[in-house]
């Protein structure tokens, strides 16, 4: 599993994106969504791939990602602003990115079985995936959220390079 790939540059490269960034802690924050699969789901799209993950490697990435990442976003989010514990506190903001980074990976070694759709049209694809991501049962504001996300990726991708 290589842990320095296209998904990580994208990623790296798209959370950046001020409007994007609040989007997707929107989405993790208030609906539960995983920025990692919204990312994938993202980059999917500008592959021209559609989004879909299988439900046994979907349950081993929600697991690293509630076991591993998601608990050290606690201890993170715990000693945030404590006396004494900035040293802390950034060390486990790394270590929480390393975690992430893992997590890509392993969305990453999925792409090969997602089949390329010929001649797509980027952006719809990229609007499909996030749904797919969100799931069909998402609340209203979920879907608000969803669409700040997209009109955000959309501005953010006129400034980025392709990937």
């Amino acid at each position: 599993m290589s842990l320095q790939n296209p998904l990580w540059d994208f990623a790296l490269k798209t959370y950046s994106e001020p409007d994007v960034e609040a989007a997707c802690l929107a989405l993790q924050n208030g609906c539960g969504l995983s920025v990692n699969a919204i990312l994938f789901a993202l980059w999917l799209a500008e592959q021209g791939r559609e989004y879909h993950v299988d439900a046994a490697a979907h349950e081993q990435i929600a697991q690293w990602q509630n076991k591993v990442t998601a608990s050290i976003r606690r201890a993170r989010l715990h000693v945030r602003g404590q006396r004494d514990m900035s040293g802390l506190y950034q060390t486990l903001k790394t270590v929480e990115l390393e975690a992430e980074q893992a997590e890509l990976a392993m969305f990453y070694q999925l792409t090969e079985q997602m089949p390329v759709i010929a001649d797509c049209d980027v952006a719809l694809l990229r609007y499909n995936n996030l749904l797919a991501v969100s799931g069909p049962e998402s609340s209203s504001d979920c879907r608000e959220n969803l669409e700040n996300l997209y009109q955000a990726v959309q501005k953010a991708q006129q400034k980025l390079e392709p990937f």
